[in-house]
């Protein structure tokens, strides 16, 4: 009978070093692989948060009455003539982006005005801040200004998905190609070797009843096979999966960390 050695690793660690070995023809397959899986396990971290994003991107714009009082100052004149203007919200007050902000526009008295006053007067959009502080809002003076800009990042985030679908296609493609093909030159090489020392048996090996044509068939059949899906294809996924935990992590935590925390 022909024995391995563990390769000085002891027990399965030994076999699978000699195993990955044996296919070290198709170590620049490994590396498309690796690129391949790679992408792969960071997908779905990306569709949620594409997916999030897109959500929110339908609610930016919300038409509701404006209290100019509850600003903490009346800003534009504008906001006097209209009971209701389109609203999007923002987490910090520095990341409200319009032409103009709510400061620059403050009156000092009915008729006078700051620096910037009448170009406030007419500009589409303002900046103010919430009162109590905490965020922003933007006033747009015609609501169509918001929608137009709601449209537009929605289309982004649409690219977005036509993108991921894309380097969807490549990963899987590069990972199932590159995996597979390892996997078959070392089925082909296993069984290669197994029939050489079956072929190189005495006559008596053949007389023992768990050595029978059938019994050694199914053994050149499927012990091949068995090695192949432990070092191949089973090595892709672990590294995807690996990936697709490490960067869910990490988008939770830059997210929420204390919600990941207690999840």
């Amino acid at each position: 009978r022909e024995r391995g050695g563990g390769g000085g690793g002891g027990g399965g660690q030994g076999y699978a070093r000699r195993a990955i070995g044996m296919n070290r023809p198709e170590l620049p397959w490994a590396g498309l692989g690796l690129v391949g899986a790679l992408m792969n396990g960071a997908l779905f971290p990306v569709l949620a948060t594409l997916l999030v994003e897109m959500l929110a991107a339908y609610f930016l714009c919300i038409a509701a009455p404006v209290d100019p009082a509850a600003l903490g100052f009346p800003p534009v004149p504008w906001i006097h003539a209209n009971a209701t203007l389109t609203q999007t919200f923002y987490d910090s007050p520095t990341a409200c982006a319009a032409p103009y902000r709510g400061v620059d526009c403050v009156w000092t008295a009915p008729g006078r005005w700051l620096a910037g006053g009448d170009a406030c007067d007419g500009a589409p959009a303002v900046c103010v801040d919430f009162y109590p502080p905490g965020g922003s809002v933007k006033l747009y003076q015609d609501p169509e200004l918001c929608y137009s800009s709601m449209r537009a990042t929605v289309r982004d985030y649409s690219l977005g998905f036509l993108g991921l679908a894309i380097g969807a296609f490549i990963a899987n493609f590069a990972q199932l190609y590159s995996f597979g093909r390892m996997g078959e030159f070392l089925t082909m090489r296993l069984r290669d070797l197994t029939f050489g020392a079956i072929l190189r048996q005495d006559i008596g090996f053949f007389d023992l009843q768990e050595n029978s044509v059938g019994a050694l068939t199914t053994k050149l059949a499927k012990d091949a096979s068995l090695v192949e899906g432990a070092v191949g294809t089973t090595l892709g996924l672990l590294i995807q999966n690996l990936t697709l935990m490490v960067i869910s992590l990490v988008i939770a935590f830059i997210r929420g960390w204390m919600l990941t925390l207690i999840c």
